[in-house]
């Protein structure tokens, strides 16, 4: 029952003392008038109308209620408001899993997010070993590829670009590399998942190219791969996303540019249902909204080896 609407209904009745005029004041039917007033008399056991062909009176226990519905009827109404406005504030933690690239990334664009919503927080659960997000208490997940389970709901991200990089340091030192065929034995930084090192894939026009990478360094943190690379290593694949700094400030040099990289499918994986708390759906707009960041050009990077 709504109680709220059945507690005004009341009032309005008592003080007019008409069914057809309360119906007109508040633009409802005069039944659901009566439905009201009757669940309250159901509600309570109790009559509080006594009603004749001639006139609707309050019965003792209608003025007994009369008597506090008017203070039912205002705290009923602070309730709903307090409810409301709690609604519509984005307040509250969210636990936010990415890998390390993507996390890395973020820090730079989550305290725009936390000043937009000063009640809300974020707890970045940073890592390139994906576990169950719903064991794990995952509001949010930053995925690559497809992770749709019975228990998930999975929204695209970005498509991002990866680029082959180098060091200027490294490059003065060994020869730049023109062709994929010329990676090989070119001090390769391969980035895992589990014990197999992954073939690098390369595309021209109707030419494609795979490569088994076997490498004297790899490893499974892209962080670990970021770091050996502007030490000057070795060459690696990175996302453009998480070395658009280093290029444009020179540290990196893209490689091959001319040759494309399979992207990353990033996704957006999160427990249901669909329509969640408002914090964890301002969120994900919040991420949604940085697409076009992450699928960025390149093709203006100055810092490009022909």
């Amino acid at each position: 029952m709504d109680l709220l609407s059945a507690i005004r209904s009341f009032i309005r009745v008592a003080e007019t003392g008409s069914f057809s005029v309360v119906s007109r004041e508040l633009h409802v039917s005069q039944p659901t008038i009566s439905r009201q007033i009757l669940l309250l008399e159901n509600h309570y056991g109790v009559r509080l109308f006594s009603r004749t062909t001639r006139c609707l009176a309050l019965t003792d226990d209608g003025r007994t209620l009369l008597e506090h519905a008017h203070n039912i009827h205002s705290m009923l109404e602070d309730a709903h408001l307090a409810l409301s406005q709690r609604q519509s504030r984005v307040y509250g933690h969210i636990r936010l899993a990415t890998p390390t690239a993507f996390g890395l990334y973020l820090t730079s664009h989550l305290d725009t997010l936390l000043k937009q919503h000063p009640e809300l927080s974020v707890e970045l659960v940073v890592s390139d070993c994906f576990g169950d997000i719903v064991k794990d208490g995952i509001d949010l997940a930053i995925r690559v590829g497809m992770c749709q389970s019975g228990s998930t709901i999975t929204r695209h991200l970005a498509d991002v670009d990866r680029v082959l990089v180098a060091s200027p340091g490294f490059l003065e030192t060994h020869p730049v590399p023109t062709h994929p065929n010329d990676l090989i034995g070119l001090s390769p930084i391969v980035y895992t998942y589990g014990s197999q090192e992954p073939d690098w894939t390369f595309r021209k026009g109707n030419q494609q190219i795979c490569l088994p990478m076997h490498s004297s360094f790899a490893t499974n943190n892209s962080e670990v791969v970021h770091r050996a690379l502007v030490e000057g290593m070795g060459v690696g694949l990175m996302p453009e996303f998480s070395v658009s700094r280093e290029l444009k400030s020179g540290r990196l040099v893209r490689l091959m540019p001319e040759w494309t990289i399979p992207q990353l499918d990033l996704h957006i994986v999160y427990p249901g249902p669909q329509n969640a708390c408002l914090r964890r759906r301002t969120v994900l707009n919040f991420l949604l909204s940085l697409a076009p960041d992450l699928a960025g050009e390149l093709a203006s990077m100055e810092t490009m080896v022909q």
